[in-house]
Parts: structure tokens; C-alpha cells; sequence
């Protein structure tokens, strides 16, 4: 099940926003473990179709305008606290009114 932790926000035309939260580390090796995954919605018409794909100028493949989502991940020095970082670029004219969702894999 799929958790809203945000809603309504937009990006702005060629703008990235970085969104970050952290969870208990866990025991990574335990086959149970269950890793958070966030993902980014567009909650408003992107108008750029899906005809192709193209290239951002820093060489990242988008199919949309709300193109690039990196998701990456870093456990605090104490190994106690994982971060989970989602990034999303905006590559239109317009700005693109999203949601935010976590779920755990």
C-alpha cells in the first residue's frame, strides 16, 4: 500500500526539486527487510505525450516533461537511519502539479 506524503505541490517550468526522509536502517541483510521506495506523480496534464524519447543538455533520457526521477539512498554514520532522496526534474514550459507516495519493496 502506497502512502501520500504530499500533495498539490507544482515545479516550476525547467525547474529539480529534491525531496529527502528518513527511515529505521533495519537489519539490510535480513532477507525480510523492506527497502522505502518513493515515486513522483504528475497530478496534472505534462503535455510533452510519450511519441520519444529525448536527451536533458546534462545527458540524462527523459520520456516526458516530468522526466528525470533519481532515487538514491544513504545510511547515517550510525548505520541506524536510512535517507531515502528522490529527485525530479521538470524539462516543460509549464509547471507540473505533483503528488508524492512511499511504499516499502
Amino acid at each position: 500500500m502506497a502512502i501520500l506524503v504530499q500533495s498539490g505541490s507544482v515545479i516550476g517550468p525547467n525547474q529539480t526539486v529534491l525531496w529527502y526522509t528518513s527511515f529505521p536502517a533495519g537489519d539490510t541483510g535480513d532477507p525480510t527487510y523492506q527497502v522505502p521506495f518513493m515515486i513522483v506523480v504528475p497530478s496534472s496534464p505534462t503535455f510533452g505525450g510519450v511519441a520519444g524519447w529525448q536527451l536533458t543538455g546534462g545527458g540524462y533520457p527523459f520520456v516526458s516533461t516530468l522526466g528525470i526521477g533519481t532515487q538514491w539512498y544513504q545510511l547515517s554514520d550510525d548505520a541506524t537511519t536510512l535517507y531515502a532522496f528522490t529527485l525530479v526534474q521538470n524539462n516543460g514550459s509549464e509547471g507540473i502539479m505533483y503528488s508524492i507516495y512511499y511504499s516499502y519493496l
